[in-house]
């Protein structure tokens, strides 16, 4: 799992083994949410952008682990909020 101050990639390629769309890029554009309820879009990152983790957080709601993110949107712009961990592919570098 990941930890505050990885660096890791917005992931839109299907991984799940069961799903008929297993490798195919089913999410071009990944939201990113102000919060982890996921009521208030703060904006969109490309499939492939790099993003700095700040924050991790399992919701008491859906159980799902979600990671608080930092992505450049344009030189100098970037968007903060939560994201999925089903959207985040780790560095193995």
């Amino acid at each position: 799992m990941l930890e505050r101050n990885d660096t890791a990639t917005l992931w839109g390629i299907e991984r799940e083994p069961s799903s008929k769309l297993v490798g195919k890029l089913v999410c071009p554009r990944i939201n990113v949410w102000a919060n982890i309820g996921r009521r208030k879009l703060r904006g969109q990152l490309p499939h492939e952008t790099p993003v700095k983790i700040l924050k991790v957080k399992c919701s008491r709601q859906d159980g799902r682990v979600y990671y608080q993110i930092r992505g450049e949107v344009q030189p100098e712009h970037f968007i903060t909020g939560w994201v999925p961990h089903t959207f985040i592919k780790e560095h193995t570098e």
